[in-house]
């Protein structure tokens, strides 16, 4: 089971309780040929926990989380917040806020910010899921650790951290 923030839900039915809630997080898309920027690699903004990141053609900004469930609605509030960062990042780039494509999308983080990787009470169903804002960061790794944890291969790291399990006590 590698659903994202949905985990939660299609593992509830059958019966596996997952500490893992959807994060709404939101980035911003600049088409270049609108808003020409001279940056050439990515900005990771620890303060504002934000990143500014050079696509081909584009300048995307990302960053913030919001508790919401699944409300995908976008709030002006916080696609502002992203235009006030590009501006602190970037001064003297001039971006045209109307050129801005806003999205939001879910983030599946599990309750300790830790992911979920390994098998399930159930026989041969696994778990991949809850990385928070790091699940692209974290994919190969995660992925090579259940191939491995599956295949019953010695895995590069200890598997214990990541297990399931670790929520019985709680």
């Amino acid at each position: 089971m590698a659903a994202g923030s949905y985990s939660t839900r299609l593992l509830r039915t059958a019966g596996i309780r997952l500490p893992v809630i959807p994060v709404k997080g939101y980035s911003l898309t600049f088409d270049r040929a609108h808003n020409p920027s001279s940056l050439r690699v990515p900005i990771v903004d620890d303060q504002p926990h934000a990143v500014l990141v050079p696509l081909n053609g584009a300048l995307r900004a990302a960053g913030t989380a919001e508790f919401t469930q699944f409300n995908a609605t976008l709030d002006p509030a916080r696609v502002n917040n992203l235009l006030r960062l590009v501006s602190m990042v970037l001064p003297d780039e001039i971006f045209e806020p109307t050129a801005a494509r806003p999205w939001c999308g879910f983030r599946a983080m599990s309750s300790d910010g830790v992911p979920i990787i390994g098998p399930t009470p159930l026989p041969n169903q696994w778990i991949n899921t809850g990385h928070g804002h790091l699940g692209w960061t974290m994919a190969a790794g995660s992925g090579a650790l259940l191939a491995d944890r599956i295949g019953g291969q010695a895995p590069a790291i200890d598997p214990k951290p990541y297990q399931l399990q670790r929520f019985a006590a709680r």
